[in-house]
């Protein structure tokens, strides 16, 4: 019964303190482990180091250059910003990687 890969109640990560995880693992003194915390102790030989909660919204760059629009098909929502033509254009995602793999706009 404790061989459960599920959450149980009774279990705790020691190191992030989650008590649900697809695979409760065990670090070298016995204490159980998440399976992210366990497998990157297996590796690294020392606890996973704990991010705070820091959404980054700078991939979803929509007002990240102000006013910026698309020189190609004017779009001003785009996850990332590309120059073409030695960078004598600014397009949005799509149209930059059209450019990039044919050679003409998109």
């Amino acid at each position: 019964s404790s061989t459960s890969s599920t959450s149980s109640p009774s279990r705790q990560c020691v190191n992030c303190g989650v008590s649900s995880t697809p695979l409760w693992r065990r670090d070298s003194t016995g204490n159980y482990l998440c399976n992210a915390c366990g497998l990157y102790h297996k590796m690294n030989g020392t606890n996973r180091p704990l991010v705070k909660n820091t959404v980054n919204t700078s991939r979803v760059s929509t007002d990240k250059r102000g006013d910026t629009s698309c020189s190609n098909c004017g779009t001003t929502q785009t996850t990332l910003w590309r120059r073409i033509r030695d960078g004598a254009s600014i397009v949005c995602n799509a149209c930059g990687l059209y450019h990039k793999i044919h050679g003409v706009d998109r």
